[in-house]
């Protein structure tokens, strides 16, 4: 299965953004800092998964 949700960061500013695929939609993750970013990006992935299975 693929996943739902890219994640990026864009040059100017250098903050970070989710690519929902299914949507089509950008939604900025409001942080310059991988980390941070990081554990955004899985944890709305996951949030997708649970929400399937139910």
């Amino acid at each position: 299965m693929r996943q739902r949700y890219r994640l990026y960061r864009r040059k100017k500013g250098g903050r970070y953004y989710i690519h929902d695929d299914v949507t089509g939609k950008q939604d900025s993750l409001h942080t310059t800092d991988r980390a941070t970013a990081l554990r955004l990006f899985h944890s709305r992935g996951e949030a997708d998964r649970r929400q399937r299975r139910s």
